[in-house]
């Protein structure tokens, strides 16, 4: 939503009301928020002096909850994030500069977030549990790389580039003591243009996240001794022991081991037959569509899913990747029940003829009563199979990622728009 500057005004308006209250008496009021002023510290004179960076000091607990919730307001009515780059801590750390000199308005505003340079930054981190045996494989904006390559890759994005070369020798040497190790990882680089370095951290550790559910999700495998994940995983034994009452006492230990890792390929990233490339695609676009996002947030539940060791929890995790990729409002000509809505749409989507639609149907609704049972503390003896409810959705979205009666859709009204039609086409 765009706001009119009048509006973004009002919102200028407030942060300055909250600045100009009263502080309260610090001997009661804890609640404390001091900033210098940073034109000083860049000051020659200053800096070779005994005088103090000119500081402000904002206390009290309405007032400090007044101005940050009055910044955080304007950060989003100006739409920072997506016209700037930039983060909310940075923001309002830089703009509220601007009252030293008493002009904190809307002209000064836009003039200094302007003069903040647009900046390459290259986020890199391990993730564990993976390996692969190209050195290095780039889709869109992400980059897998090999361990044994990784500062080969740094050198080559750093090349002749030598302002900073004590830095990037005393990182590079880090590197290479993590290569050695000996543990399986591999490293994913996300290249950012923003004016932050705190925006690009946010955004590649949310990212990073994404980026290990679509591994999970695409790998497909549950299995105790399989680990993807940014953490290492640490080996971890539970001990025990039984005695009977003639004096009998054993004793054991039960290991938790993830030793196994998931061999990565290109092929992971450019099979269009299991909408692997589709996936990679939404995930490298600067903006997705209202139903490219849907897709991303349920594959982002089915690898939460496929991590989570119970198996309760996993399935109600699954439930909830349904919900985000199909779950309707009540004007919808299909069904007004969320479990009818999602069974038919399933039914639809994969189901071959009537038979096989009325199964998927009646397996829904019996996976959505398990479900309730599980969130709602019902006691009922109902199981749910985690292989059936996986490989469903996964058919699922594979049929709408690649048909190309559904590949292209935009919104999920036009989903159930075609799905409306294909129920009533006799």
């Amino acid at each position: 939503m765009s706001y009119s500057k009048k509006e973004i005004n009002k919102v200028i308006k407030k942060i300055i009301d909250s600045f100009y209250l009263p502080n309260e008496n610090p001997a009661f009021n804890q609640d404390i928020e001091s900033f210098k002023h940073n034109g000083d510290f860049f000051n020659s004179e200053k800096l070779h002096s005994n005088i103090e960076p000119r500081t402000i000091t904002l206390i009290g607990t309405e007032k400090l909850v007044k101005y940050k919730n009055s910044f955080r307001e304007l950060y989003n009515v100006m739409d920072i994030r997506t016209d700037y780059k930039i983060s909310f801590e940075t923001f309002k750390n830089e703009t509220q500069q601007l009252f030293f000199d008493n002009e904190f308005n809307y002209e000064k505003i836009k003039e200094l977030l302007k003069s903040m340079p647009i900046i390459p930054f290259y986020h890199v981190a391990r993730i564990f549990g993976v390996d692969m045996r190209e050195d290095y494989l780039e889709f869109g904006k992400f980059a897998f790389i090999n361990k044994n390559h990784i500062v080969e890759y740094i050198e080559l994005k750093t090349q002749g580039k030598e302002k900073y070369a004590e830095l990037k020798k005393w990182a590079l040497e880090g590197i290479a003591n993590e290569v050695k190790s000996g543990k399986t990882f591999i490293y994913l680089a996300i290249k950012y243009e923003a004016k932050d370095a705190a925006y690009c951290k946010e955004e590649y550790d949310r990212e990073l996240n994404l980026v290990i559910n679509t591994l999970r999700y695409i790998s497909g495998v549950k299995n105790d001794r399989i680990y993807i994940d940014k953490k290492e995983f640490m080996n971890q034994g539970i001990t025990y022991q039984q005695f009977t009452e003639d004096g009998l006492v054993l004793g054991g230990k039960k290991r938790d081991i993830k030793d196994i890792p998931i061999l990565i390929s290109e092929a992971l990233f450019y099979n269009e037959k299991n909408g692997s490339k589709k996936i990679w695609g939404i995930l490298s676009k600067e903006k997705n569509t209202e139903f490219e996002k849907r897709i991303i947030k349920a594959i982002d539940w089915v690898g939460i899913s496929i991590n989570e060791d119970n198996k309760d929890i996993a399935c109600t995790e699954i439930a909830i990747a349904f919900e985000a990729l199909l779950k309707r409002n009540d004007q919808t000509l299909i069904s007004p029940s969320i479990q009818g809505q999602i069974s038919e749409s399933i039914a639809l989507l994969i189901g071959k003829d009537l038979a096989e639609r009325k199964n998927i149907i009646k397996w829904f609704k019996k996976f959505y009563e398990y479900r309730s049972s599980i969130v709602h503390g019902y006691s009922k003896e109902i199981e749910a199979n985690y292989y059936d409810c996986l490989y469903i959705f996964k058919d699922t979205l594979t049929k709408i990622l690649v048909d190309e009666k559904y590949s292209n859709i935009k919104t999920l009204d036009e989903l159930n728009s075609k799905l409306t039609d294909l129920k009533y086409d006799f």
